[in-house]
Order: structure tokens, then C-alpha cells, then sequence
């Protein structure tokens, strides 16, 4: 079919891409899918709490159980999971809109458009966006069932099929809370049958009314769950600090800027900066205020007269209705939301395609040749940004240099690749943007101490305990670097409070073994030392410092053996290289 070659095409070169951003988080660095048997513990447990927010997601984690079962952790399978799945989406989305129509080339180009524009590629290119296209495929093969339930099939079957459309909305809750909007969905189609329909199709559809009540109770009790859950253990959906009214507000311009990616989709950003309205009369508040309301009651009078007009933009703020911040979410806008409601708005540019080619063909067709090829090429192009951490997060900060997170991810990839100065330069620019946050002080903090400025450092981890006083990392890294400024006193008090707030800490106990032998306390430091190495006898920092003591206290063949149990362990552990030399020109036996 036309729709899955074009679609393997534009996304071919996204087989290559590696894991990032939030992959290491549910996929590389997520111990609960390395095994099939752990699938049933995933609806235990709310996705991870890294990411802020209370999302239950088992089936998207139970996807990647199934991936890495099948893959490992070679990316290249991932990412052909998302392309089937996506692949799949445009099909169904086909079958959908042609047994809802009737007409097949309405149908094609819907599924074409879908398949490759390249607001796509958030959820596509993008493994961790896999809760967008595989809850649009439990989605759409639901809604898929319960059109077909009312027009094709009679008795017992149709009530098979109808269970099974209510079956895929519960698996489409269960990987994405937005799923919620299905009813809504269902309703639109139905009433679209009925109103383009001259024969039986359209009575059945609405006379299915089990099948509509079912929906809408499921939506229901999940949400209603969702909300004990919410209540009980004290959760939040997100920590959006503005009030409704900003939000509310604030989603009339979300909503044009979504129209417009869609329209122009470039340059496309994974995040995006909205200044938050406050009052409904500004100058940047009203106009899309405005013309929304004009559009909302245009859609209303033309319902009867032009039901394609209004399937389209009835579908696309049906979907989008989730995503508008009217429920407080984690971020004002982001483009991998449009990936459902972008249907309609497929549906919608496919019939004005379809009915100006009548009048005028020639300018009609070559026009939709230059914006299909257009959008294959912005989608191929936008594949290569998803390549590794380095090419997103550098295409992020670039396109959206007010983004606090662009800035902060990208700033600590330099400092874990060693370069401590771009690292700074980047985490300043997001501590300017959002002075309170403190990962970013954290990050800034050990950045200036891999720079060599450990006074600075002090400051940037001070600042970071202050907000979050119950990190015993932080803590410890600021005794570190007081350490490390000379300041040995202030660094065993930081890293004694560390060790209360978290005793079980290998790394802890290490750190504060290493300020005993910097303050030649070697008994001290020798019982820190003990109980790190007793902790995690594996961790080579713990190792290394053992024989720094022996060092320090002249036994130089412990010392020795030491350093060389290490470099057998990890041939790349510089410093051990570097003490076992010191080893050697300090024995005399060595000359």
C-alpha cells in the first residue's frame, strides 16, 4: 500500500537513531522490562517517577518488555517498533475515515498526509514517545471496531466486536491518560455516518446505544479512579504552578501556535516557550480569543450543510482537549500531542484538496506533489535532530534558547563528556532562566568544580541544598568541593549530614573516606573506607582510595596490589595508572 511505503521511506533513516532523553530513563536505564515475567508487576506501579507527574502507563512499559526480549538494547529495534505501529495507525486511519465517508481517495490522502508530515517525528522518531502512537493505535482500532460493529455486522458477532472496541479503549487507557477523549470520538463518527448516510448504516450506528453508554462508563470510572488515586497518595498530575484562568487563557494562543506547526512545520522543537496569559483583554490574548470563538460557531452553523468541515475540526479539538492545559500538565505545549488531533486536521486539508481540484485540477495536483514532497523532506531532515543526545539537545537550545530544560540537558552532556566549560556556559543560561531549580544548581555546581573553581562550586551547591535539603548527593558533593577548596572542617560536617540522610551510600562513605586522607586522618579514613567497600565491594572509587590509605600510610605492596586489582578490573582507570607509578618510584626496589 502507498500509505506504508511512503511512511518507510521517510522514516528509514530514524532505524539509526540512538536511545535519548527520556530513554535512559523507561528504556536503558528501566530494570522492570529486562524480563517478560515482570510484564503483570508494570500495573503495580505508576510509571517512572523521574518525569514528574502521576502517569500509570503499564502497556507502554509492557512494550518495551516485549522489545527488549526481542532486541536487547539495540536501538534500531525500538525504533522499528514505533514505525510499524505508526505504519498501522495510518491504515487504520484509512478504514476509518472510508467507512465513515465512503470515499477512497478522501481516505488515501487522510492516512498520506498522517503517515509522513513531520509533526510526526516527536512520537515516531522518538522511543520514549511511543505512549502517543501506541494509545492512537488501541484508539483507532477501537473506534475502527465500533463503526463497523453498527454498520456491518448484526446480532451476536456485532456484540463480539463491540466488546472488542471496548476491550482496546481499556488498553488505550492503560498507556495513555489522554485516551480518555474516545467516547467523544465515537460520538463524532457516528454522528458523521448519520448525517452522510442515506441507507441503514446511520440508524444502526446511533441505535447501538450499549456500545456509546459502555464507552462513556469506562471513560468514566477510570477517571474516577484515576482521581481516588490521586487523592490517596497525596499525587499530583503535575506541578503546573499557574491557575486555570492563565491556563485557560494561555490554550487560545496554544491552539494557533498548533495550527501553525501544522501549516509550517519548521522548524519543529522539542521545547517550546509560552508566555502565560493573565488577562483576557491584552493584546496577545484577545485576537486568538477572538478567532477561535469565531471559528467554534462557523464549525456549529455549517454542521448540517458541510459535515466534512466538521468531522475534521470537531475531531482535531476533540483529541486535542487533554492536552490544553485546562488539567494542569507538565508543559504548555509540545508537539509529539498533536499526533492523534493532526488527523482531523489531515481530514479536513484532504477534502479541501479533494473539492478545489474539481474547479481548478492542474495548480490543485501539482500542489499537493510539492507538499507531500515537502513534508518527506522536512521529516527525513528532522529523523537526523533524533540521531543522539548531542543532536537533539544542541537543535533544542538552538531553537528554543529561552527553554530552561534545553539549556540544562545540554549543559550536563558536556559536563558528563568531560567538558566542564561548555557544560557551565549552558547551565548558566538555564539558571538565568529558572534560578530555583535545583538540578540545574546541582549540575552547575559539579561543573565549576571539573573547572577547577571549587569556590563557585561551594556556592552553586549551597544554593542547591537550600532547596532541596533532603538530597544527600547534594550534600556530598558539596563537601566534596569544600574539600577539594581547602575547606576540609565544613566538608566532614556536609558529608556526615549526607551519610544521616542516606547511611546505605557507598559513594558517601567513599567521599568522606577521601577528606580523612586529604586531613592525613588515616584511622578515620580507613573505617569509612571499610564500610564503603562493605557496602558495594565492586565500586572501583571505594578500591582506588583503599590504596591511597595504604599509599599514605607506607605500605606500598598493598597499595600495589591494589592499584593493579584495578587496572585488571577496568584497564581505563586512569588514576590508578597514575598512583601505581607513584608506587614504583617510591620503592627502592624499583632502582
Amino acid at each position: 500500500m502507498l500509505i506504508c511505503l511512503s511512511g518507510t521511506i521517510v522514516y528509514l533513516n530514524s532505524l539509526g537513531n540512538s536511545f535519548v532523553w527520556d530513554d535512559e530513563l523507561l528504556v536503558t536505564g528501566n530494570p522492570s522490562i529486562r524480563s517478560l515475567a515482570s510484564i503483570p508487576s508494570l500495573f503495580l506501579h505508576r510509571l517512572a517517577a523521574q518525569l514528574g507527574g502521576n502517569f500509570y502507563r503499564p502497556v507502554q512499559l509492557a512494550s518495551y518488555a516485549v522489545d527488549y526480549s526481542i532486541w536487547g538494547y539495540n536501538p534500531a529495534g525500538y525504533h522499528l517498533t514505533n514505525l510499524l505501529i505508526h505504519l498501522a495507525n495510518a491504515v487504520i486511519l484509512f478504514l476509518i475515515i472510508l467507512n465513515c465517508t465512503g470515499r477512497r481517495t478522501l481516505a488515501f490522502l487522510t492516512g498520506l498526509f498522517f503517515v509522513i508530515h513531520p509533526v510526526q517525528t516527536e512520537a515516531v522518531a522518538y522511543i520514549s514517545g511511543r505512549a502517543d502512537i501506541l494509545s492512537g493505535f488501541f484508539i483507532l482500532v477501537s473506534l475502527l471496531l465500533f463503526v463497523r460493529s453498527g454498520k456491518k455486522f448484526t446480532g451476536s458477532f456485532s456484540r463480539t466486536v463491540t466488546a472488542g472496541s471496548l476491550g482496546f479503549f481499556i488498553l488505550a487507557l492503560l498507556t495513555r491518560e489522554a485516551a480518555v477523549i474516545l467516547p467523544l470520538l465515537a460520538l463524532l463518527c457516528g454522528r458523521y455516518v448519520s448525517s452522510a448516510s442515506r441507507g441503514n448504516d446511520h440508524r444502526r450506528i446511533l441505535q447501538n446505544r450499549s456500545a456509546f453508554i459502555s464507552l462513556f462508563l469506562i471513560a468514566l470510572v477510570y477517571l474516577l479512579l484515576r482521581y481516588l488515586f490521586l487523592s490517596v497518595t497525596g499525587g499530583t498530575i503535575s506541578s503546573n504552578p499557574y491557575p486555570f484562568s492563565a491556563r485557560f487563557l494561555s490554550s487560545f494562543k496554544v491552539i494557533l501556535n498548533y495550527f501553525k506547526i501544522l501549516l509550517l512545520p519548521s522548524p519543529l522543537r522539542m521545547e517550546r516557550v509560552i508566555a502565560i496569559e493573565t488577562h483576557p483583554f491584552s493584546l496577545s490574548a484577545l485576537p486568538p480569543l477572538l478567532l477561535l470563538t469565531g471559528l467554534a460557531v462557523f464549525t456549529v452553523r455549517v454542521f448540517k450543510r458541510s459535515p466534512p468541515f466538521f468531522f475534521g475540526i470537531a475531531w482535531f479539538f476533540a483529541a486535542l482537549l487533554p492536552y490544553l492545559n485546562w488539567f494542569p500538565l507538565n508543559a504548555e505545549m509540545a508537539e509529539h500531542w498533536l499526533y492523534l488531533p493532526s488527523a482531523g486536521f489531515f481530514f479536513l486539508l484532504a477534502w479541501t484538496v479533494i473539492e478545489v481540484e474539481k474547479r481548478h485540477p492542474i495548480p490543485t495536483r501539482t500542489f499537493l506533489i510539492l507538499i507531500v514532497a515537502c513534508w518527506a523532506i522536512l521529516t527525513v531532515d528532522r529523523n537526523r535532530d533524533w540521531k543522539n543526545n548531542l543532536t537533539i539537545y544542541t537543535r533544542t537550545a538552538r531553537d528554543s534558547p529561552g527553554s530552561p530544560r534545553a539549556n540544562y540537558n545540554l549543559g550536563n552532556l558536556y559536563l558528563n563528556r568531560g567538558d566542564p566549560d561548555r557544560a557551565v556556559a549552558y547551565l548558566k543560561r538555564s539558571r538565568t532562566i529558572k534560578p530555583g531549580d535545583f538540578k540545574t544548581r546541582r549540575s552547575l555546581g559539579k561543573a565549576l568544580l571539573a573547572q577547577g573553581d571549587p569556590e563557585r562550586s561551594i556556592e552553586e551547591l549551597k544554593v542547591a541544598v537550600s532547596i532541596r535539603p533532603s538530597s544527600a548527593e547534594a550534600w556530598s558533593e558539596l563537601g566534596v568541593a569544600c574539600s577539594l577548596g581547602g575547606r576540609h572542617e565544613e566538608a566532614i560536617k556536609f558529608l556526615q549530614t549526607a551519610v544521616e540522610l542516606d547511611p546505605g551510600s557507598a559513594r558517601i562513605h567513599n567521599n568522606l573516606a577521601s577528606v580523612y586522607t586529604r586531613m592525613g586522618n588515616f584511622a578515620e579514613a580507613l573505617i569509612e573506607s571499610d564500610r564503603a567497600l562493605e557496602l558495594d565491594p565492586d565500586l572501583l572509587e571505594a578500591r582506588f582510595n583503599r590504596g591511597v590509605i595504604h599509599y599514605h600510610r607506607g605500605d606500598m605492596e598493598k597499595a600495589r596490589t591494589r592499584f593493579r586489582d584495578i587496572i585488571r578490573t577496568d584497564p581505563a582507570f586512569r588514576p590508578a595508572r597514575i598512583w601505581l607509578e607513584k608506587v614504583r618510584s617510591s620503592d627502592q626496589s624499583f632502582f
